[in-house]
Formats: C-alpha cells, structure tokens, sequence
C-alpha cells in the first residue's frame, strides 16, 4: 500500500525473480503509469497482458502516451472489450533487437 513511485521500485528491489504475467494500470496520468511501466518492463514475458482502464481516451492520454513510449506499439496488439470504451488489454510481445546492420558500400563512380 502507498504511493507506487517508492512501494513498485521497493518491492522489484527486494524481489528482483518477480515475473509480470498480469499487470492493471488505472492511474489516468503520464508520470506513475510511465514510472511503473519502465520498472515492470525487464520482468514481463512473452505473453503478459498488461491492461489499461483509460486507454486511447482523449481526456486521460497519459496511459496511452506512457504506453507507447515506453513499450512501442509494435511490442503489442491491443485488444478492447466489446462495450468498454475506454479500456483496453495489451498481449506483450517483445520485439526482438536487430543485429547491427554492416556499413553499406559507397556506389562505384561512374
């Protein structure tokens, strides 16, 4: 109980073997759904579902900015319950980092 920007970073501090498979956000704001998003995010797996309740809603848009910042929108597909309006579930699907790509040839002159 408490404020989630000290008791979130607290608790992954004395558990650092936490595995995210469910996570709920109702925080309206930017700041602590931004917050909570970035400490959860290296102890979600391929396929925690992580839900919104103002997602994409032009009142609340600091779920929906600190989402998309922080996870991308490629990492997911969103998925939203026939009569909800505003809320909305994410499956997570980490993008895999691409290998750097090796410098490419300057063209041959003509």
């Amino acid at each position: 109980m408490g404020d989630v920007l000290e008791t979130l970073p607290e608790y992954l501090g004395r558990h650092p073997e936490t595995v995210v498979a469910l996570a709920y956000f109702d925080f309206d704001l930017y700041k602590p759904t931004r917050h909570c998003l970035d400490l959860i995010k290296p102890h979600l797996t391929l396929g925690s579902v992580i839900a919104f309740d103002q997602f994409a809603y032009a009142r609340w848009p600091g779920e929906t900015v600190a989402m998309a910042e922080s996870l991308g929108l490629g990492s997911c597909r969103l998925y939203r319950p026939q009569y909800a309006v505003k809320q909305c579930y994410l499956v997570y699907r980490p993008v895999p980092p691409q290998p750097p790509q090796p410098p490419q040839p300057a063209p041959a002159p003509r």
